[in-house]
C-alpha cells in the first residue's frame, strides 16, 4: 500500500468500527496516520503504550460466558485511559 492510501485505507476503517494495525519502524509516521484519520472521522487519537498497561486497563475484565462459548471482556465503566 502506498503512503498517500494509507490515511483514506483508514479512514474507511474506522467508520466501520475496525482497528488495523500499522507496522512500520518508529519514527515513520504511523501514529500521525492514525491521528489524520481519527481527526477526519470526528475521532479522538489515544496513544498509549500497551506494554506499560495492564490487560484489565487495556481490555476489561474477563468475564464468563453467559452460554457456552468463549469468555468476553467487560469494560470498565467510566474509565478513560
Amino acid at each position: 500500500m502506498r503512503v498517500r492510501e494509507v490515511v483514506p485505507f483508514l479512514e474507511r476503517a474506522l467508520r466501520a468500527w475496525m482497528r488495523p494495525l500499522l507496522v512500520g519502524p518508529p519514527g515513520c509516521g504511523k501514529s500521525q496516520m492514525y491521528g489524520q484519520a481519527a481527526r477526519r472521522c470526528g475521532m479522538e487519537q489515544i496513544i498509549l503504550s500497551a506494554p506499560l498497561q495492564s490487560p484489565v486497563k487495556v481490555g476489561g475484565y474477563p468475564r464468563p460466558p453467559a452460554q457456552a462459548g468463549a469468555a468476553t471482556l467487560k469494560r470498565l465503566e467510566g474509565y478513560s485511559l
